[in-house]
């Protein structure tokens, strides 16, 4: 049995209240899987669960276009915000089981806690980022395609996020 972490939960409720239970139940695991774990593994444990919901939620060809940066061409571009939202819910609320001090040290890290949607966790992140370490998270970006993917989905069109997560992505799924 999993037991759901009652702030966590609340949060969920508030954030994505149809799937509240099934991002509560993603979130434990996440946070349970990461708990004793540098950051460097907790980010490949967010980045398989970021790819697997891609995969389970988009279809493929919405995923080729959200990748070629074909928005006109995706058939239903809720459902690709929807995936967005309940990535960044289930990302705050593992987070907030983890109950760590938002001090950032290390690019997974600061990655992880971009995706979230609390603002004290995004925060951190652009804090950290904004420091001139953006260079070391381009490089450590091509590790996570599943985040690279995530990355996407949140960045404008023609942004240099935008152009760094394509690459990245690229780059994992080439296996460079």
């Amino acid at each position: 049995m999993i037991e759901h972490d009652p702030k966590a939960t609340r949060y969920l409720r508030d954030t994505v209240p149809v799937e509240w239970n099934r991002a509560a139940t993603s979130a434990a695991l996440l946070a349970g899987r990461a708990r004793y774990l540098p950051w460097s593994d907790r980010a490949r444990a967010f980045d398989e669960f970021y790819w697997a919901e891609a995969r389970r939620r988009l279809a493929t060809d919405a995923i080729t276009a959200i990748v070629n940066r074909q928005a006109i061409k995706l058939a239903q571009p809720a459902i690709v915000d929807h995936y967005g939202r309940f990535c960044g819910a289930v990302t705050a609320a593992a987070l907030l089981q983890l109950d760590e001090p938002l001090v950032l040290s290390e690019e997974a890290a600061a990655l992880i806690h971009f995706f979230s949607l609390t603002e004290a966790h995004r925060q951190a992140a652009v804090d950290w980022i904004g420091e001139r370490r953006h260079l070391g998270l381009a490089a450590s970006l091509p590790s996570w395609p599943g985040c690279a993917f995530l990355l996407l989905i949140l960045s404008p069109s023609d942004s240099a996020e935008s152009f760094l997560a394509r690459d990245a992505f690229w780059s994992a799924m080439l296996g460079r």
